[in-house]
């Protein structure tokens, strides 16, 4: 409670006849007035951060390259609480919008030194603009005291943004680029669908692809550094060369002369038999896979000695799969080594159920047992069967 002023001498209903009439405030009136001062609780003293205003902040250059360009934003901070700010940090984002919270696009911080009360400070970040934030239009905007170092008469004046937006543009792809031309080494023809790889020096896989029918790849956006580019088609020698991309020179060209394999003569003979009995299996069914492309090479059945020939093979991983009617299915894998290789598998393949010999007798009498379900059975396997009743072996 505060008394400003006090009314001591004046007429009564505003009426000149009526002179100093009202209330005089005499020493009694006058104590209490510092009784009541003294009862009250002094306010705690505290910082109160806001922003100067626009004229007082900016930022350069607009627009910007994502990860390329050098960014400056600024701002003034002042503080128009009653007790020094103590040191903080001003946190600067790219919003999508004109609302700014710490969701947005964090951009760099400032640490601003402690403001006096009634002062202001400067706060800017330079640096590049991060890459990590997408192309596309942004409102720039900060928070003061983002993370709640001060104590403030208000902790929710600290937001502020420019009225303009920023465009952030793309990074460029890298400059450099390895032009590939893959030849077969004996006849210099064209070698299209050649497999390209493309290897950095801490040996991660950067890019992969195909020729073209001309034999041609390009590889483009590349950075500087050394790469060891790999090319390889099936039936031809893998090769690799070393290249060095620099800032001076950005267009390469590497030429692969592929020397082709030997005719392929490797081979893998197959022998299938019963587990059981260890007798050969006639006419099981083998079928031989490439393991790396799963492409189809081969399909035969096995002779009387259960006997099976898979050839012209070349070097690689093979699947070999072994089938036949009532017995577990096979598969088996296999590594040709080089040309002329010449390797066996050893298929014991187990029954999956017994087959039946001769001829069987059912038993079927009267109602209600006059179907028997077996018939069916035997009848899918060419079984053959009599039927009898009770009474042909008497009463």
């Amino acid at each position: 409670r505060y008394i400003l002023t006090t009314h001591a001498y004046g007429a009564a209903d505003d009426n000149p006849a009526n002179p100093n009439s009202g209330t005089r405030l005499n020493s009694n009136k006058y104590n209490k007035i510092f009784d009541w001062l003294g009862a009250d609780t002094a306010p705690t003293d505290k910082a109160d951060l806001v922003d100067r205003g626009l004229a007082y902040s900016s930022y350069t250059p607009n627009p910007v390259t994502q990860g390329v360009t050098s960014f400056t934003v600024s701002s003034d901070v002042r503080n128009i609480g009653t007790a020094s700010s103590g040191g903080f940090y001003v946190y600067y984002y790219a919003s999508t919008n004109s609302i700014i919270s710490s969701g947005d696009y964090f951009i760099g911080s400032d640490y601003v030194s402690s403001i006096s009360p009634f002062s202001y400070g400067d706060s800017s970040w330079t640096g590049i603009f991060p890459a990590s934030i997408p192309a596309g239009s942004y409102y720039i905007g900060w928070i003061i005291d983002a993370p709640g170092w001060v104590t403030e008469f208000d902790e929710t004046n600290n937001k502020a943004h420019e009225t303009s937006t920023l465009t952030v543009n793309p990074t460029p792809p890298p400059p450099g680029y390895i032009e590939v031309q893959v030849n077969d080494a004996l006849t210099s023809d064209p070698i299209d669908f050649a497999y390209i790889q493309i290897w950095d020096d801490t040996d991660t896989l950067v890019r992969a692809s195909f020729t073209n029918s001309s034999g041609y790849y390009n590889i483009t956006a590349m950075d500087e550094g050394t790469f060891n580019v790999t090319v390889s088609r099936q039936g031809y020698h893998t090769q690799k060369q070393l290249q060095t991309i620099t800032s001076t020179i950005d267009d390469y060209f590497l030429t692969f002369d592929l020397v082709p394999y030997p005719p392929d003569s490797s081979y893998i003979e197959v022998s299938v038999n019963e587990s059981r009995t260890s007798l050969p299996i006639e006419n099981a069914y083998v079928r031989c896979y490439n393991y790396s492309s799963g492409e189809l090479f081969s399909t035969g059945y096995t002779d009387s000695s259960g006997f099976y020939n898979i050839t012209g093979l070349y070097i690689g991983w093979w699947t070999v799969n072994v089938s036949y009617p009532g017995f577990s299915e096979q598969e088996k894998f296999n590594y040709i080594n080089w040309n002329n290789d010449d390797d066996y598998l050893q298929y014991y393949m187990d029954l999956i159920f017994q087959r039946i010999n001769g001829t069987v007798a059912l038993f079927r009498d009267n109602l209600p047992w006059d179907v028997n379900s077996t018939e069916p059975v035997l009848a899918k396997y060419n079984i053959t069967y009599t039927v009898y009743n009770s009474s042909d072996f008497g009463s």
